[in-house]
């Protein structure tokens, strides 16, 4: 029997380390302690949303300061046409 931990818990694993064979796939330990062999698309990936939401915020910052400069150079340019000396 093969002790792991995984989880924050250790298992107990009916086959030896020398018995899985890792060329073969990845092998992934389950929540209720078995083996099983998975294919990467059948991992389930997990989203960290405030690394997302902050990448998001970093490449739309330069399209947000161009719409504000261009709309500060719009909104001078309307102001000294209406102005008349």
């Amino acid at each position: 029997m093969a002790k792991i931990e995984a989880y924050g818990k250790p298992y107990s694993l009916p086959l030896g380390p020398e018995t899985i064979d890792f060329a073969t796939g990845p092998t992934v330990l389950s929540r209720l302690g078995s083996l099983a062999r998975r294919t990467p698309f059948e991992f389930q990936l997990s989203v960290n949303r405030l690394l997302l939401a902050l990448g998001q915020a970093i490449l739309a910052l330069p399209f947000v300061l161009l719409w504000a400069v261009l709309r500060w150079r719009r909104k001078r340019r309307l102001q000294s046409m209406s102005v008349t000396p």
